[in-house]
C-alpha cells in the first residue's frame, strides 16, 4: 500500500466546525461530564446596534478578504465581490462532541483511503450511479485509465471533507439529554475555499470582542487554518 499522510485530515474536520465556540468556556477549563450539554448562550443586542454590527461585519469581510466573486461577473469585472453567507457570531458547540469527532475522523480517513484504493469495490459501488450521473461517470473513466496504467508514485495524497451534525439522544427514564456527533456526508470534490475558513474564524473572534469586549481564545474558538494545512500536506508529499 502507498504511504499516506494524515496531516490534512484533522484540518479538514476543523473546517466543518468553523463557527464553534466550545460553549464560550474559559481557556483554563478542563472538560468534564457537564460539558456534554450545549448551553444556551445569548447576547442581548438592540435592533439599532444589531444593524450597526451587521454593517461593520460587511465592511470587515471586504477589508479582510472574506469575500467571493459575484456570480456572473467572473469575465466582466475584477473588482466585484460579495461577502459569503455567515453568522454574526459563532454557534455554541459541545467541547467533548467536537473532540470526539476529531478522534473519529482520523480512523475514518484511513477507512476512506483504503476504500479509494479498492478498484473492484468502487466499480461495483458506482455501476448504477454512473448511469444517471455524468460527472461521476467521467471520474470513473479517469479511475479506469489510471488503474490500467498503474500507480507509479510511492506517495498518495487524499483530500476530503467530512460533514458532521449533532444528534440529540434523550434518555426516556432519566430525561437526560446528550449530544453525539454523527457523520452525515463525505465530499471528495467539494473541498475548496480553504482560505475562507481561516478568515471566518478570525471574523467570529472579532465580532465576539466587539459585542462583549472579551477576547476569544483558542480554547473557545479553535484555530482553523486549513489553507496552511493544505500547503504543508503538499510539501510533505513532495
Amino acid at each position: 500500500m502507498a504511504k499516506f499522510n494524515f496531516a490534512f485530515g484533522s484540518a479538514l474536520l476543523v473546517v466543518l466546525f468553523v463557527i464553534c465556540c466550545f460553549n464560550f468556556a474559559d481557556a483554563t477549563h478542563q472538560p468534564n461530564e457537564d460539558d456534554n450539554d450545549a448551553k444556551d448562550e445569548t447576547l442581548a443586542i438592540g435592533e439599532f446596534e444589531l444593524k450597526r454590527m451587521a454593517q461593520y461585519a460587511i465592511e470587515w469581510c471586504h477589508n479582510n478578504a472574506l469575500i467571493l466573486r459575484r456570480k456572473g461577473d467572473e469575465g466582466n469585472r475584477g473588482d466585484a465581490a460579495l461577502f459569503p453567507p455567515l453568522t454574526l457570531f459563532p454557534s455554541p458547540f459541545p467541547r467533548d462532541a467536537f473532540e470526539q469527532a476529531l478522534k473519529a475522523q482520523k480512523a475514518m480517513n484511513l477507512l476512506y483511503f483504503r476504500v479509494a484504493r479498492d478498484f473492484d469495490f468502487l466499480m461495483n459501488a458506482y455501476k448504477d450511479v454512473i448511469k444517471g450521473d455524468e460527472h461521476i461517470a467521467k471520474l470513473v473513466d479517469i479511475l479506469k485509465k489510471v488503474h490500467e496504467e498503474g500507480i507509479r508514485q510511492p506517495i498518495t495524497v487524499m483530500l476530503q471533507r467530512a460533514d458532521y451534525l449533532l444528534d440529540v439522544v434523550e434518555n426516556n427514564e432519566t430525561n437526560e439529554v446528550k449530544y453525539e456527533p454523527k457523520q452525515v456526508e463525505v465530499n471528495t470534490g467539494a473541498i475548496g475555499a480553504t482560505g475562507l475558513k481561516r478568515r471566518t474564524t478570525e471574523f467570529h473572534r472579532r465580532m465576539l470582542k466587539k459585542a462583549t469586549g472579551m477576547d476569544a481564545t483558542t480554547a473557545n474558538i479553535p484555530d482553523n487554518k486549513p489553507d496552511a494545512a493544505l500547503i504543508d500536506t503538499f510539501y510533505m508529499a513532495w
